[in-house]
């Protein structure tokens, strides 16, 4: 209920985020801009380091995992069937069918939406379509004893987001593009997490990261999504590269990708999330 704080340690960070509120006013999103004695009077635990906010009023913070298992099970009470297997090959059988290989056997469908994250252009790439999707790693902490900020937090000069979860305070920060492969959680960046968030929390001297996670978010050359279907096969739709932001825009692209499928008009041209774009770009060269 109390919105999502942006905290910024520097006189420039927070100049820069008063900009962008302004700009953000003109879009309707509802901001406040904090000085350091209203900032420490909501958020207690920042130390003075801290000297300024923007209050992102309406935004608020959820728990991925909670959110997923609503989100399964409502779909289960609406006929939803889940398979637990790995998809292998998808096979068009014109615009309107396609057959898709898994680890279980093989799916007759009519239509296939494809929400892989960074394997997505494996999959897309033998229908034609080559989708410039990146792996970006991203690292996250818990810290289950750490005392708990009364909203969460994004801390703009340490380039980190807290969230006050049921089982802890968990730390966020990380985007670099890399490989597939590379997934192994490093204690240094965990630890290297805390470091920085310790900057501007006070935290309990000798604070240990638990829960240490790492993860690939799909990365997009314009940072934009790319939701639609495939030129070579209609019957294919993408909704992926959402980077960061999978989560928060999810719901969104699930009414994108409906839409799509039910034939309704968008409110918006979707050619700008579609997946031709970057073809339509490369053909110029």
């Amino acid at each position: 209920d109390g919105g999502i704080l942006q905290v910024c340690s520097t006189a420039a960070g927070l100049q820069a985020l008063r900009r962008e509120a302004d700009e953000w006013g003109h879009w309707g999103v509802r901001t406040e801009v904090l000085d350091s004695a209203a900032l420490h009077a909501a958020e207690p635990l920042l130390t003075m380091a801290a000297i300024g906010a923007v209050r992102l009023v309406d935004d608020a913070c959820f728990d991925p995992a909670l959110l997923l298992a609503a989100v399964t099970e409502e779909g289960h009470r609406h006929g939803v069937v889940s398979y637990d297997a790995r998809a292998a090959r998808i096979e068009p059988r014109g615009d309107r069918s396609a057959r898709v290989h898994t680890s279980m056997g093989v799916l007759d469908v009519t239509r296939v939406v494809v929400a892989a994250g960074v394997w997505t252009p494996t999959l897309c790439r033998p229908l034609g379509a080559r989708l410039p999707i990146a792996s970006a790693r991203g690292n996250s902490v818990t810290l289950p004893d750490a005392p708990k900020p009364n909203s969460p937090m994004l801390l703009h000069e340490q380039r980190l987001a807290l969230s006050p979860l049921t089982q802890g305070l968990r730390v966020t920060g990380g985007y670099r593009l890399t490989r597939h492969e590379d997934r192994a959680v490093s204690s240094l960046r965990s630890h290297e997490i805390v470091r920085r968030a310790g900057q501007v929390l006070d935290l309990p001297v000798g604070m240990q990261p638990s829960n240490e996670w790492t993860g690939l978010r799909p990365a997009t050359p314009d940072g934009l999504p790319i939701v639609g279907a495939l030129p070579n096969a209609p019957c294919v739709l993408v909704a992926s590269g959402h980077g960061m932001l999978g989560s928060s825009s999810g719901p969104g692209t699930g009414e994108v990708v409906a839409a799509l499928l039910a034939g309704d008009e968008l409110p918006f041209d979707p050619t700008v999330v579609a997946p031709g774009r970057f073809a339509r770009k490369g053909s110029g060269r």
